[in-house]
């Protein structure tokens, strides 16, 4: 029986009854394709498992960062470069949202802290500054509250962005009275 077979990039003719070896070379090129499918299938497989599981340890991740932010009564935001919101801040108490929309700072924030709110603001999206602390109130049913909002710019090499983060700091009347 002889087969083509390729050698040192020069195709020669051989006799394969000759040679045990020769004779499992006798692979047909149908069989080779089906084989690399089956190992390119396999490694497919093995990245969609991969995935799964990567997908897996961010949702427990994101559960487990959601709960701590609720503990520490914190929220957090991402803005674009021009400060629209890429990622809105979910607790409807430290923000009033109409529609889910976000409101004004002059509709959610007590009139006499509105202009250093809106200022700071500028100057971080303007990029005059990299960092903002603002201390801002908000009427409530319950009272007056107090937050503070803090923000920087991440800077990465195709987006530029803000992230920040709010936290409730009304004292707590159940903390003032252990004290």
């Amino acid at each position: 029986m002889n087969s083509f077979f390729l050698f040192s990039g020069t195709p020669a003719i051989i006799d394969s009854s000759r040679s045990p070896f020769l004779r499992t070379m006798d692979i047909s090129i149908p069989l080779l394709l089906f084989l690399i499918f089956l190992l390119v299938l396999l490694l497919l497989v093995l990245r969609y498992l991969a995935v799964l599981a990567e997908n897996k340890r961010l949702r427990t991740s994101c559960t487990n960062m959601c709960a701590l932010l609720g503990i520490a009564e914190l929220d957090y935001f991402i803005l674009d470069s021009n400060g629209n919101y890429l990622l809105r801040p979910q607790n409807s108490s430290f923000w009033k949202f109409k529609n889910g929309i976000p409101l004004p700072p002059k509709d959610c924030i007590v009139a006499e802290d509105v202009e250093n709110y809106k200022y700071q603001y500028r100057q971080l999206i303007d990029g005059k500054t990299n960092y903002i602390s603002i201390r801002y109130r908000i009427d409530s049913p319950d009272g007056q509250r107090t937050f503070s909002l803090r923000a920087m710019p991440v800077k990465g090499k195709r987006k530029h962005f803000f992230i920040g983060t709010v936290q409730e700091v009304t004292a707590s009347p159940s903390l003032n009275s252990e004290a």
